[in-house]
C-alpha cells in the first residue's frame, strides 16, 4: 500500500521560490501546509518581538494556490515570537498521514525524485524511523551543485514532536535514501547566503565561524578552480568538515553542466544575471 505523506514548507522572504516550491510538491504530496513568518532562534533575536509575515511578495505567490484541496496556508503574524521548532510542530499537528516530509522554501521536487522516495520507503520495507534523503544543492550558479543529504523524512507517531527545525525526538532508527535528488537552490544567491550567514548560523552547525567561510570559501568560488581551492583550504575534507564532520568529502563533489531545472526557474537566473544558455531546462 502507498504511504501517505504531508509535506511541512516553512518559509520566510522567499518570492523567488515559494511559487515553483508549491506548484511542484502539490502534485505529489497528500497534504501540504505552508507556514509563513519570520522565527526565533537561541542565543538570537527578543523571544518577545512579534512574529511577521513575509515583507516581500511571498505571500502574493502562496495565495496563488489557495485554491488547491490539498493545500493549507498559516500566516504567523501577530503571535508572539516562536521558536523554529514550534513552526514545524504547528504543521505537526495538523498531520494526518504516515509520514511527514520537511521541505524548504527553497527546495523544489520533481516527479522522478518523488518515485524515488516512494521507492526507497518501499525498499526499506518503511522499517525505519527517519529517513536522510539526497539533494542537489546548488553551489553559486545554476550550473554547479554538490551531493548532500539531508534528514527530511519521519514516520508520523503519536507523541512524536519537533526539538529544532530539522531534528525530531523518539527518533529509533535511521537509513539514508540517496535517489531522490531534489534540487535545493539556497546557496546560490550570495546576497541570501550572507544574510542566512550572518542571522541564521552564528550557532549550531557554523558556531565561532562567522562569515569566515562566506568570505573565504563560498565569494572566492569561480565554478573553475574548486578543487584548488577546497584542497588548499581543507585538504580533501568537505569544506564543511571543519564544522560539521558528519560529512566525507565525497559527498561535496562540485560538478559542472548537463544541470537541469524546472522552466519556472529560468526567470529567477536571468534576473541574477546568470548566462543559462548552456544550462539545460526541463518543464
Amino acid at each position: 500500500m502507498i504511504p501517505t505523506i504531508t509535506a511541512g514548507i516553512v518559509c520566510f522572504n522567499e518570492e523567488n521560490f515559494i511559487s515553483p516550491c508549491i506548484e511542484a510538491i502539490t502534485k505529489y504530496a497528500d497534504q501540504v501546509i505552508v507556514t509563513d513568518g519570520d522565527f526565533y532562534r537561541d542565543g538570537g533575536e527578543d523571544p518577545n518581538i512579534l512574529t511577521s509575515a513575509s515583507s516581500d511578495e511571498t505571500r502574493f505567490y502562496i495565495e496563488k494556490y489557495r485554491h488547491l484541496k490539498n493545500l493549507d496556508i498559516f500566516y504567523l503574524d501577530g503571535l508572539v515570537k516562536m521558536h523554529e521548532k514550534d513552526f514545524r510542530n504547528t504543521q505537526l499537528q495538523l498531520c494526518d498521514t504516515d509520514y511527514f516530509l520537511l521541505v524548504d522554501a527553497d527546495e523544489i521536487w520533481d516527479g522522478e525524485a518523488w518515485e524515488h522516495l516512494l521507492d526507497g520507503l518501499k525498499e526499506d520495507n518503511y522499517k525505519a524511523d527517519y529517513y536522510y534523503v539526497g539533494n542537489r544543492l546548488f553551489f553559486w550558479n545554476p550550473e554547479c551543485w554538490c551531493i548532500n543529504k539531508l534528514g527530511r523524512v519521519f514516520k508520523n507517531k503519536p507523541g512524536r514532536t519537533f526539538v529544532g527545525l530539522n531534528e525530531i525526538s523518539d527518533k529509533e532508527s535511521e537509513k539514508i535514501l540517496w535517489d531522490p535528488m531534489f534540487a535545493h537552490y539556497g546557496y546560490i544567491d550570495k546576497r541570501n547566503v550572507e544574510r542566512k550567514l550572518r542571522l541564521f548560523y552564528s550557532d549550531g552547525w557554523y558556531r565561532g565561524c562567522g562569515t569566515w567561510w562566506y568570505e573565504n570559501i563560498y565569494l572566492a568560488y569561480d565554478g573553475t578552480n574548486e578543487k584548488e581551492l577546497f584542497e588548499k583550504n581543507y585538504g580533501t575534507l568537505h569544506p564543511w568538515r571543519k564544522i560539521y564532520p558528519g560529512f566525507a568529502a565525497q559527498e561535496f563533489t562540485l560538478i559542472k553542466g548537463k544541470c537541469k531545472h524546472p522552466i519556472y526557474i529560468r526567470q529567477y537566473f536571468d534576473k541574477m544575471g546568470w548566462d543559462s544558455s548552456n544550462t539545460t531546462f526541463i518543464k
